[in-house]
């Protein structure tokens, strides 16, 4: 005999009223009763069974011996509202069609949504001939179809009118202008129910091995991805200039780097100054330039700069010496004199050096100069 009495009364404890909800779950095997019996179980363990659980168990326990089960007063039945709010379960006393309109439209009227299944499609109707106002106007017998808006909508009070809806109250829902069509949805599922393609040797291992980075590492990679992807899209073609697709691929895996740099480092500042001196005074070398000629024409300058002046004759040191250079060179045809005679000088003579240095590693790279 089970004592299915007042939790920690004399009568009995909540051990017997387990078993008696073991004994009920053992008479089905379907996924629903093994879910109902866990959560009765937790329910129970945790000191407050679930209402009307305890006076059908006697209900039941003295439709055996034929004795009226005992009233408890801590057993006393809870308006429906009420005992729906703390618990999952309840267990109603009749089985009346308007018993169960009128529970199902209290339920309603406290903000719940209600599904009633029965086996006789007949029991439905009557409950559903019985619902009082205005639940008998929101009530459906079938899901009716919808259009993508309104069901995103409906998807959208699911979200935020569950009993989960505290922990998800700092959620947002996009806007409907920031969802995608659902054209494009429904092509992306196609494309990925498709098998996947064939990934070229050697990358077979990159979708896993992205699959075990964090998200922060992952995200980090695809801007790596993404920056050698332009970078390879901005190259030159394959077929006019193959050179640099064959640099490309020394720098990646074998050459050092230190000539490449070495190379940039000359050929771009070249390269700015023939297009920022391409309309400047032509300058002109009429034989080579003794050794130091730039470091001479330097001095030179710094001495111009600073007020010293050009002599015919008594000439200071600095001028005797970046005279071997002036009388070889001109400036717009005519030998350079003024500061800015000599600055031009400086920058044509600076760009010759660079471009003889980039010659000269084009020619360590086996590239073009």
């Amino acid at each position: 005999m089970l004592d299915v009495g007042a939790a920690g009364g004399a009568g009995g404890d909540d051990t017997d009223l387990g078993v008696f909800v073991d004994r009920l779950a053992a008479g089905g095997s379907d996924r629903a009763t093994a879910l109902a019996h866990s959560h009765i179980t937790a329910t129970i363990a945790a000191g407050a069974a679930p209402p009307g659980l305890r006076r059908l168990a006697e209900a039941l326990a003295a439709s055996v011996t034929e004795l009226p089960p005992p009233r408890r007063a801590s057993d006393d039945p809870l308006p429906l509202v009420e005992a729906m709010r703390g618990t999952a379960l309840a267990v109603l006393e009749a089985a009346d069609p308007g018993v169960v309109a009128t529970a199902v439209g209290d339920l309603v009227a406290d903000g719940r949504r209600v599904i009633v299944t029965a086996a006789d499609p007949a029991a439905l109707s009557a409950v559903r001939d019985r619902l009082p106002e205005p639940t008998a106007g929101r009530s459906l017998d079938r899901i009716p179809a919808l259009p993508p808006a309104d069901l995103r909508e409906l998807r959208r009070l699911l979200a935020t009118s569950t009993p989960a809806r505290r922990a998800r109250g700092d959620q947002d829902l996009p806007a409907d202008p920031a969802l995608p069509p659902a054209a494009e949805v429904a092509e992306l599922c196609e494309r990925a129910r498709r098998p996947a393609p064939a990934l070229p040797d050697g990358t077979a291992t990159v979708p896993d091995l992205l699959d075990g980075l964090d998200p922060a590492r992952r995200a980090a990679v695809v801007e790596v991805a993404g920056a050698v992807t332009r970078a390879l899209a901005a190259m030159p073609d394959r077929d006019t200039h193959p050179w640099a697709w064959r640099l490309l691929a020394e720098l990646v895996h074998a050459m050092p780097r230190s000539t490449a740099d070495d190379l940039l480092a000359d050929a771009c500042p070249a390269v700015d100054a023939l297009a920022r001196l391409r309309t400047a005074a032509p300058v002109a070398v009429a034989g080579p330039l003794p050794a130091g000629a730039l470091d001479a024409l330097r001095r030179y300058r710094e001495f111009l700069d600073s007020g010293g002046r050009s002599r015919s004759y008594f000439r200071s040191p600095v001028q005797r010496e970046v005279q071997p250079v002036l009388a070889r060179t001109t400036v717009d045809g005519r030998h350079p004199e003024t500061a800015a005679d000599i600055g031009r000088l400086i920058e044509h003579l600076e760009i010759a050096a660079r471009l003889t240095r980039v010659d000269a590693r084009c020619g360590d790279l086996g590239l073009p100069a």
